[in-house]
Parts: C-alpha cells; structure tokens; sequence
C-alpha cells in the first residue's frame, strides 16, 4: 500500500494548486467584469457622441454573460474538488467527475457560440484555450487517480 499512501500525497499537492487555480480563477472574473463595466460605459459615451453628431451608433456584438457564469461554477467546483483532495476525502471523486462534466457541457456550449459565431473574431472567442484544454485532461487524469485510490482505500 506504500504506492497508494504516495499518490494520495501527489493527489493532496494537486488539490493544494486546485484551490490556488480557483483563487485566480475568482480574481480573473472580477477583474473582467470591471473591464466590462468601464468598457459599457466607454462605449455609451461614444455612442452619445456619435448621436450628437449625427451619425449611427456602431454595431456591436452582445456580451456574453453565461460564459462568467460557466468559469464561476466551474471555479466552485474547482475550489471544492481541491479541498476535498487536500484533505484526501472521498468526496473528492464525486467532486471531480462533476467538474469533467461540467467541462464538457461547457466545451459543448462554446462550440455551439463557435458555429454561430457572424465573424472570425467572435468564431475565436467562442474556442475554449489550449489551458482550458489542459486543463479538462489534469482533472479527468484527477478524476481516474482519485477513484483508483478511493477503491484502494487510501482516501478517509
């Protein structure tokens, strides 16, 4: 069982960067969503300014605010699944196979936002990052490392 014990300390080092990526994951959403308000407002003063002088306000693409609410939940999940494999819990399996379906309803969503997209720019945006790629891979790798050690009885 010395293997077992090893990688539940590898699974606990991974949950110790699980919270720290959620952490980051919480300050990056703040952090846009103060660029989007200054940028709303930036765009409602040029859009008055080009009512006065008579021109056409430019068109521009709807924001898109579920995808916030995707990278929040997504982030929870990532916050918990990393505590409960800080602590070697057995919750951890259940967390993590949550989160790989998380990801994968949200890699369906930007691929539906990625065929609909009207221009190459919004067609870009909608594509999920090589990270977030990645990142989906390291939790299902998780994912089958915690159920292999909840099966062998090294998770409390």
């Amino acid at each position: 069982m010395p293997l077992a014990e090893g990688l539940a300390w590898v699974l606990r080092a991974f949950g110790a960067l699980y919270i720290v990526g959620a952490i980051f994951l919480f300050r990056m959403l703040r952090f846009d969503s103060f660029l989007d308000k200054a940028l709303r407002e930036i765009e409602a003063a040029n859009d008055s300014l080009a009512r006065e002088a008579g021109e056409a306000a430019p068109v521009r693409a709807a924001e898109d605010r579920g995808r916030n609410v995707w990278l929040a939940a997504g982030g929870a999940l990532t916050l918990a699944a990393g505590a409960a494999m800080l602590l070697a819990s057995r919750f951890a399996v259940p967390l993590l196979a949550l989160l790989v379906v998380q990801q994968l309803f949200y890699f369906m969503r930007q691929r539906r936002r990625e065929l609909r997209a009207a221009t190459p720019e919004e067609a870009l945006d909608a594509r999920p990052t090589a990270q977030t790629r990645s990142g989906f891979y390291y939790s299902l790798v998780l994912t089958v490392l915690a159920a292999w050690l909840g099966w062998q009885g090294a998770l409390t």
